[in-house]
């Protein structure tokens, strides 16, 4: 298939796909599920501690491991409507079993963590509860305005959260295969 092709059909597929997602949602939290909850943000202070003010930065890839198991996600890229609007701000939360996951971020090119980038979260069981891991960045440039960095087609992906894993994965997987491709 060429690449006009793929282009062509790839929001397509990322729209049915978070369709799927979204409407599969009920199935996707079963009774020993929870989720890990948390954002991705930009530390003005560089203090390592997120305060009401800083914005969130997307487009940041995560993995979470658990024994054999590796997921990998982002950050839910910045979104700004016609209205002027701001939505998406860096937050994230994939559904997963019952574990001790261990969440790492990978610091993205011209940023700086100012939290540890690995940190060892536990899910509680049956009550699908969540847990909390904050990533702090802090760049000498500043956020780029789409708060997205070098991750330009992830503006498609910004969903709902229920639809987020799958596009997720899916835009993990392009991402890796397109890096593949150019070596």
């Amino acid at each position: 298939m060429s690449t006009g092709k793929i282009r062509q059909w790839f929001p397509l597929l990322l729209a049915g796909l978070a369709l799927l997602s979204v409407a599969a949602k009920p199935a996707d939290w079963g009774p020993d599920t929870g989720s890990i909850r948390g954002a991705v943000y930009l530390d003005l202070n560089r203090n390592g501690t997120y305060e009401v003010g800083e914005p969130g930065v997307g487009g940041v890839w995560f993995t979470a491991s658990c024994g054999g198991l590796t997921v990998h996600y982002y950050s839910e890229p910045r979104v700004t409507d016609e209205y002027g609007n701001t939505y998406a701000t860096g937050t994230y939360g994939p559904v997963l079993s019952r574990c001790d996951w261990v969440v790492e971020m990978q610091v993205p090119e011209g940023y700086m963590a100012t939290t540890p980038v690995q940190q060892t979260v536990s899910l509680p069981g049956p009550e699908r509860g969540s847990a909390f891991a904050y990533f702090g960045l802090y760049s000498s440039a500043g956020l780029p305005s789409s708060g997205m960095g070098g991750v330009p087609f992830l503006r498609t992906a910004a969903l709902s959260e229920g639809g987020m894993l799958g596009i997720a994965v899916v835009l993990g997987l392009v991402a890796r295969r397109r890096r593949e491709l150019r070596q």
